[in-house]
């Protein structure tokens, strides 16, 4: 395992670390720090300063350590998945730096609850978090340990191609409409949910192509 790949998000959470004690320390013991949002982006669920400061802050540095130790180990046990262990670091790269993004976000909210641009800057971090899934989708590799007719392997391999450069365009394109969606909800009433219609269209498109081209092209 080489800690050189995961250099973005080592860095990611040493900036969390610091930032997020030096803030924690300012912050009043009965602090409350936001830990959820509804579907109509509502804070519906704040947590204490325990939880708001160190808890995010270990679930982050136990995500890098799974992203680095975990997939080697099953890697050692499976040769199949030794194909896939370069998406470890670019995953790994991609969602610790938004959960830390997040964290600290969170964390400055707790101390000026009143900011005005929420909608804003979701739409920003998660519609970022999109489009950076979605740029690597389409290099997944096709990995699986179901056993697999010999005869049928690149058939299952070109369709699960298909489906994943399709998922990619999608995730890219919903990335887009929630900094969209995000924007205009500044300015509309954010219980209209253009957010909501984002995520169907991000998690449905892709199960419906795979259905069509499933039966269309007849894989099975």
């Amino acid at each position: 395992m080489k800690w050189g790949m995961y250099r973005i998000s080592i860095i990611a959470i040493v900036v969390q670390v610091a930032v997020a004690l030096y803030i924690g320390a300012a912050l009043p013991d009965d602090a409350r720090i936001p830990a959820h949002w509804n579907i109509f982006g509502e804070i519906d669920r704040y947590a204490g300063k325990s939880e708001g400061v160190y808890l995010f802050l270990g679930l982050n540095i136990f995500l890098l350590l799974m992203f680095a130790f975990l997939p080697a180990q099953l890697a050692k046990k499976n040769r199949k998945y030794r194909e896939a262990l370069h998406i470890m670091p670019l995953m790994a790269n991609i969602l610790i730096p938004f959960f830390a993004c997040f964290h600290l976000f969170t964390l400055m909210l707790a101390i000026h609850p009143g900011f005005g641009y929420i909608p804003l800057v979701m739409g920003i971090l998660v519609g970022a978090l999109f489009i950076a899934i979605g740029r690597i989708l389409p290099t997944m590799p096709f990995v699986t340990t179901i056993p697999i007719d010999p005869r049928r392997y690149d058939r299952w391999k070109d369709y699960w191609e298909r489906v994943s450069r399709f998922m990619g365009w999608c995730y890219t394109g919903g990335g887009v409409l929630f900094i969209v969606s995000g924007t205009l909800q500044q300015f509309i009433d954010p219980r209209i949910g253009f957010m909501n219609v984002v995520i169907v269209f991000v998690l449905a498109m892709p199960i419906l192509y795979s259905l069509f081209l499933f039966i269309a092209k007849r894989y099975n």
